[in-house]
């Protein structure tokens, strides 16, 4: 048996359909069913009842993933071990962030690089589901991103930190005229106004797509762009174009010639640092969530409650 065939017949077991499973072990639909026909052939005998629309495990399947947990929990604290046994003042350091918190990791990196000269930090901008992905499969130590409107949930096999909380602001060109405002900003005033938005393949529960719907607002969409960094240049270049976007509290980009106006009832974004379960056992890692930390604090503190002219948080 291989692994990569155990871990898409977890992924059907724990999900109940193949299109699931395959989501999960980020693999297509067909490559999860050749895996778990695979295992039937090893075996001699079915695993799954693919008859009914959610697949049940047969006698022999619930066996099998009994075992199969066992190996994966195994494996964890194998993982677990080799980290800690790696040292504290060498290895490698692996960090997945989305993009909105692509400078809070930045600025934890930079404070790791001093105290740990010796240890390589590996930064990779991902999407959310692909970042978990990764801290589940052990190719992060760390991943960093926001959740709107709710904490993550919880998972056994992540542990979680909430480093803070800030509400999206209307992200205006400090040439606007809303720049000016001198109280929070309805979302009623903003009908004729030209929006850049983050370009999204599914509306996100709670997220801005859903936060329009709610407030039975339609936007005027000049522009879609992909990254938080993209967006923020066009309206510094446009200064007709508005937006809203997570910015969090300790958003260190380069936000001259923007301002950051309240926004009423506004969607809040939960920033959160996400590992491994159990524990943090790598000392760069420890202090890699220190400077996060420091980082969400400072910046907390420097987040502006009202608009402000050519700011640089």
């Amino acid at each position: 048996m291989q692994l990569k065939q155990l871990r898409s017949f977890l992924a059907l077991a724990k999900r109940g359909t193949f299109t699931r499973a395959a989501r999960e072990v980020e693999l297509s639909q067909p490559a999860v069913s050749q895996h778990v026909e695979e295992l039937e052939r090893e075996i001699g005998a079915p695993l799954v009842i693919r008859s009914r629309p959610t697949v049940e495990l047969t006698d022999l399947g619930q066996e099998l993933r009994r075992h199969a947990e066992h190996v994966f929990e195994s494996l964890e604290e194998a993982h677990l071990a080799m980290r800690e046994k790696r040292g504290t003042r060498h290895g490698v350091l692996r960090v997945g962030h989305t993009s909105s918190h692509r400078d809070a990791a930045l600025a934890a990196a930079a404070a790791v690089m001093d105290g740990f000269p010796e240890v390589r930090i590996v930064l990779e901008e991902l999407l959310a589901p692909r970042l978990e992905a990764r801290l589940r499969s052990h190719h992060l130590d760390l991943g960093l991103r926001g959740y709107v409107g709710r904490l993550p949930p919880t998972k056994r096999r992540l542990a979680h930190e909430v480093l803070g909380r800030s509400p999206y602001p209307l992200v205006v060109n400090a040439e606007h005229p809303l720049a000016k405002a001198t109280d929070t900003v309805a979302l009623s005033a903003l009908v004729s106004e030209p929006f850049a938005l983050k370009r999204s393949r599914r509306p996100r529960p709670e997220g801005v797509d859903e936060f329009f719907k709610r407030e039975r607002f339609k936007p005027k969409v000049a522009v879609e762009a992909s990254a938080v960094v993209d967006i923020l240049a066009l309206v510094r270049a446009k200064s007709e174009l508005v937006t809203i976007i997570a910015v969090p509290a300790p958003h260190l980009s380069d936000l001259h010639g923007l301002a950051l106006v309240p926004l009423s009832d506004a969607p809040v974004q939960t920033s959160v640092l996400l590992w491994p379960a159990p524990e943090l056992r790598s000392e760069a890692a420890k202090a890699f969530q220190t400077a996060l930390r420091q980082c969400f604090r400072v910046g907390a503190s420097r987040h502006p409650a009202r608009p402000v002219r050519s700011a640089r948080l």
